[in-house]
């Protein structure tokens, strides 16, 4: 049996936790205790578990990929193996333990470092929900999705007037197994003389160094200028332009009328003059009687 009691291997950090995409390194470094012989054969492997198991349920993590020694070319004669994971995923969290073999010491283990691979959150949008009359309560809607592990919280802030807690949060599984969550904010008619809020959504999460936050500015509907009011001006508009068109016609025809009177008159006056009947008092044309002045 192979003496490895001063053969070691130390494995840095304990534990890691970054973001999905990141670039990340896994420090391994071994020794003998003394400079050993260039022509010894030495070898460094990897393995890795799942989160929450151990080492015997480890496998063997292949150079390729986004998997690669840090110092490929000088690593053993340094005693350096170092791992770097390029573009990491949800499916590369879990304990990566680093072994190393020398021919005339044996083979030693690290203690194992733990990768934590978190997922961000979407950028929060904010919307509001439609509502039939401008009158009663509105809704405005925050939500964020696609990010590991839940919960992610969501919190509200206004340049306005105080407003009610933000209610419970729903929460729902989507695409890819990541779940979405959406808050919603209940508000009351605002005072008259409010012409418009900005809210903030923000939303936390422990993959953010800060919170990502999301404006949203309502402008209150004007009563004055609402479409329906509109329409009844315009009704009233009609009324009254219907009305006087009536007015007037009734005014001409009565017009006409008289015009047609004081002709008939003149009619019966020259007719008496011209047979020298002016002492008759009335006459009748076409049915009609007459007074003679």
């Amino acid at each position: 049996m192979k003496d490895s009691a001063e053969f070691s291997v130390v494995q840095f950090p304990s534990s890691l936790v970054v973001n999905q995409g990141d670039k990340v390194t896994l420090g391994c470094n071994f020794s003998s205790g003394a400079k050993a012989e260039s022509m010894v054969k030495r070898a460094v492997s990897w393995t890795k578990s799942l989160p929450s198991q151990d080492f015997s349920s480890s496998q063997h993590v292949i150079m390729e990929s986004h998997f690669a020694f840090a110092f490929p070319d000088t690593l053993l004669h340094h005693g350096d193996g170092s791992l770097v994971i390029t573009n990491t995923s949800l499916e590369d969290a879990g304990t990566y333990f680093c072994k190393a073999m020398m021919w005339d010491k044996g083979e030693a283990r690290g203690n194992g470092t733990s990768l934590t691979v978190y997922v961000p959150p979407s950028q929060p949008t904010v919307f509001l929900q439609l509502v039939t009359q401008p009158e009663e309560e509105w809704t405005l809607v925050c939500r964020t999705g696609g990010f590991y592990p839940s919960p992610a919280k969501l919190t509200w802030h206004s340049n306005g007037p105080l407003f009610p807690a933000s209610p419970p949060q729903e929460e729902c599984e989507v695409k890819d197994g990541l779940p979405q969550v959406s808050s919603f904010l209940v508000l009351s008619p605002p005072p008259k003389t409010l012409e418009s809020i900005t809210f903030t959504c923000s939303v936390e999460h422990p993959s953010l160094s800060k919170p990502l936050q999301t404006n949203y500015t309502y402008y209150f509907p004007k009563k004055s200028f609402q479409f329906i009011e509109y329409l009844n001006i315009v009704k009233v508009f009609l009324v009254c332009a219907v009305t006087l068109t009536f007015f007037m016609k009734a005014i001409m025809e009565g017009c006409k009328e008289e015009e047609e009177e004081s002709v008939f008159r003149g009619e019966v006056q020259h007719f008496c003059i011209h047979h020298g009947k002016k002492t008759s008092s009335s006459a009748y044309i076409a049915g009609k009687e007459f007074s003679i002045p």
